[in-house]
């Protein structure tokens, strides 16, 4: 399943983004650098946790979670 970019956009913001801005900067992903995908990366697993899996274990008194799936795929068109 994959994420509508728009959407992860306006939360990542905190404000309403222009349909326009968050369709060219999709349009730009291949320019993207690694800083802006890892904070994509986890601003769209606070968003949409549901989508995400995780492997959560107790070792020596301490909880540690590991991410199961791969980074979470984003889509252009949000469904309205």
């Amino acid at each position: 399943m994959s994420l509508p970019f728009h959407d992860l956009l306006t939360y990542a913001l905190g404000c309403d983004v222009p349909e326009h801005f968050s369709a060219r900067l999709f349009q730009l992903e291949g320019k993207w650098d690694e800083t802006f995908r890892t904070l994509l990366d986890e601003l769209a697993c606070e968003f949409r946790p549901d989508l995400v899996r995780w492997e959560i274990s107790v070792v020596d008194g301490r909880l540690h979670e590991r991410r199961l799936a791969p980074p979470l795929q984003y889509s252009e068109v949000s469904p309205r």
